[in-house]
Parts: C-alpha cells; structure tokens; sequence
C-alpha cells in the first residue's frame, strides 16, 4: 500500500464477470463502492478499514455530489438532444465523476420517458 496517499484512483466502469483486485493494495477485492447511482462505476476495496477510508477519500476527490449539482441547476435542467433541439425537464442521477486525471467529470442526466445521457459537466452548463 506504499503511495498511496500520493497517487489517485480513479472511479472506473468493473466488469462482471473477472475476479477484482482491491484498488488499493492489490490483494482480493471483495467490495464494490459505486459512484452514487451508477451501478457499474467506482472502486474496488478488500475488506482492511485503510483500504477502505483511502477508496472512500478518492471518491471524494473524484466526483460532485447529486446535492451539490441540485444546488447548482435545481430541480431540471435543459439537455441538447442529438437533433439539435433544446429540452427542459431532463433530471440529473447521481453523482458526477472523473475518470482520469484532468479528466471531464460526466454526469447522467434522465427524462420522463426514461431516456438518459451521459454527459460532461461542461456540456450541461453550457446548455443551462
């Protein structure tokens, strides 16, 4: 676990199937902590408290909570659909992450209809 109060890792997308390494020190991962309603982004940990306070501390550093972009935008916010038209009353899900270093943080955004999008936070303020 030498570092690791150094480098950061990242929220990333798991997949289902493969057995999963802790994010942090490599051995057995037995824990998902997702990114707040995104079922397959976040971070693996193994079941050691310092595992999981320093997966716990990147998350914070890596996405804005859905409290904070409800401050932010309020209850709606405007989406561009692909057509080009402007649409109101799409709702932000969850929280927004950053899956890089310098990276975009992307937000997922859903209508009435059950539609969603993932954008980036620049995007959807430029559209607000």
């Amino acid at each position: 676990m030498a570092n690791t109060q150094q480098k950061i890792v990242y929220p990333h997308r798991t997949p289902l199937l493969d057995a999963q390494n802790c994010d942090v020190c490599d051995s057995t991962g037995n824990h998902f902590l997702r990114v707040r309603d995104r079922s397959y982004v976040g971070l693996w940990i193994c079941s050691s408290l310092s595992c999981k306070e320093q997966a716990h501390s990147w998350l914070t550093k890596s996405t804005i909570s859905l409290d904070v972009l409800s401050k932010e935008f309020g209850g709606w916010v405007y989406v561009q659909r692909s057509n080009g038209r402007k649409e109101s009353g799409w709702a932000i899900c969850g929280d927004a992450y950053q899956d890089e270093a310098n990276g975009p943080f992307w937000v997922t955004v859903k209508d009435k209809h059950h539609r969603s999008k993932c954008v980036t936070l620049e995007r959807l303020r430029s559209w607000n």
